[in-house]
């Protein structure tokens, strides 16, 4: 028996506790093919995609939005994110509340079918990722691996197991408190699109480069 983890993270833990060599395989997702990306001069697109949960930034948000707004312009950012499930949206209708009223917010259903997360990516220039470190210290990311095969760079938080593979693919960049992710959201609002593009294919390829060459590793290792 051979086994792998989803991060270098989680593989050096499960190795140092176990003794046994532990192998790193990404998600195998070869068959997404990037989407056009809008390199024109329209306000910079950020998704917020995946389950709205806590423990995926989803009540940070509010604040982060807000600030960004009085940092770049309401009219230089926009805003995709994907909702609670209803049952939820009734429990934190306040919250829900807010983030409606912001007007450069586009509130997403809470369960997207694959072609409506699809027309998601397709919309936006990049996805935004405020984790909790404590969940995700070990922890990879779907979503991280689908931006980036998308054509997608991505800001997440920083202390978690997938903000090593963004440094890695050089997939965007690694924010810690609130504030930060404002910070890295103003300096892309204020970046080329054609670059941000740019940056995107060159990790989609690190990455594509890498899951061939971990799986050659883990499943060749059994020949």
């Amino acid at each position: 028996m051979r086994v792998a983890a989803e991060t270098p993270k989680f593989a050096k833990a499960l190795q140092r506790e176990s003794g046994f060599p532990i192998f790193v395989a990404p998600y195998p997702m070869h068959g997404i093919e990037p989407l056009p990306y809008d390199t024109g001069d329209g306000p910079l697109t950020v998704l917020c995609g995946g389950s709205a949960r806590a423990d995926k930034g989803f009540f940070r948000l509010e604040h982060i939005v807000t600030q960004a707004n009085r940092t770049i312009g309401v009219q230089n950012i926009r805003f995709l994110i994907q909702n609670l499930v209803v049952k939820e949206q009734l429990l934190y209708r306040d919250y829900v509340k807010k983030l409606y009223c912001i007007p450069n917010v586009t509130l997403l259903d809470g369960v997207l079918s694959y072609e409506e997360m699809a027309e998601s990516y397709r919309q936006a220039h990049l996805s935004m990722m405020p984790y909790s470190q404590e969940t995700y210290e070990f922890r990879g990311s779907a979503i991280l691996m689908e931006s980036l095969l998308q054509g997608r760079i991505v800001i997440g938080q920083a202390r978690t197991a997938f903000a090593e593979q963004i440094k890695y693919y050089c997939g965007g960049d690694v924010c810690d408190s609130d504030l930060d992710f404002v910070e890295a959201l103003r300096l892309l609002a204020e970046s080329p699109r054609h670059y941000l593009k740019e940056q995107a294919d060159m990790a989609r390829r690190r990455y594509l480069a890498d899951v061939d060459q971990a799986y050659d590793n883990w499943l060749g290792s059994a020949k």
